[in-house]
């Protein structure tokens, strides 16, 4: 396969009482969301306060131990059906509101340790669903106890709200790509499936990109590697992120998203029944 159709890079439970402050601050690494283009969609931990909800986006069980205190869970696989296809927006607003998540709440994701792309995938879902604001957790779970911040293992419940969609899912289209915008050759169009399967055949046009190369640990890269990563890409001209992985196409989106660009996702399932 031809190199000109590849982008890559290898570039580089005890409640705990104590609060924010000079110590941990000394411990947590210097706020990297300055460095990003569109850096407010990450939040750093010493930036986490009482009115951010935070929710913990693993499984029952990773939630059942120790967790990041007053954390709600609201598990990612909540959004796909049993074939691992988006639901409906409907069905994902009645998911958000038995959790207890509003559209006017502010909230922060985080997900277990070996998350890659889960988090992601909730963080496009509920700007999706339209959010007022939605971030990301500089750091995993681990990391939030190397800080010395408090965790709980109790389960934290929000009362269930009525979450309507308030607007026309065409509103949030730039979010969701359809096969008619991807076959108008408006948008650049990323492959993030895993490389065998580019090979075996790929949308028209199309390059290839490995997710993996986003990340590093438990947290993105940073902005100078992401920029590297994303030189080839035009940042006048949309982009359309596609997979057979919502949570591999949501990674790479979300990593876009941070460095400035106008990117929605696709699937690969919709083009071949097409």
């Amino acid at each position: 396969q031809s190199i000109d159709n590849i982008i890559s890079s290898d570039s580089g439970s005890t409640d705990n009482s104590s609060t924010a402050g000079s110590s941990i601050a000394a411990r947590e690494p210097a706020q990297r969301s300055d460095a990003f283009p569109n850096g407010e969609a990450l939040m750093s931990m010493k930036s986490v306060s009482s009115p951010v909800l935070v929710l913990d986006i693993s499984d029952d069980d990773s939630y059942a131990a120790p967790h990041i205190k007053n954390a709600v869970l609201l598990p990612w696989q909540s959004f796909l059906d049993g074939n691992g296809a988006l639901k409906t927006e409907e069905e994902m607003a009645r998911v958000l509101g038995e959790a207890g998540v509003s559209q006017n709440d502010s909230v922060v994701l985080y997900g277990s340790p070996e998350s890659s792309g889960e988090v992601q995938l909730v963080f496009w879902a509920l700007s999706y669903l339209g959010v007022a604001e939605v971030k990301v957790l500089d750091g995993s779970l681990e990391d939030w106890k190397a800080a010395g911040l408090p965790v709980e293992s109790s389960e934290n419940k929000r009362p269930a709200v009525e979450f309507a969609v308030q607007y026309k899912p065409a509103a949030r289209s730039e979010l969701l790509a359809d096969y008619e915008y991807v076959k108008s050759g408006q948008a650049q169009i990323l492959d993030v499936r895993p490389f065998a399967e580019f090979g075996k055949g790929r949308i028209p046009g199309s390059v290839a990109l490995d997710p993996s190369n986003l990340i590093k640990g438990d947290r993105i890269k940073d902005a100078e590697t992401l920029k590297t990563i994303f030189e080839r890409l035009d940042k006048d001209k949309p982009i359309v992120v596609y997979s057979d992985d919502y949570k591999r196409s949501a990674l790479v989106w979300y990593a876009l998203k941070l460095m400035g660009y106008n990117a929605s996702i696709y699937t690969w399932e919709d083009w071949k029944a097409h």
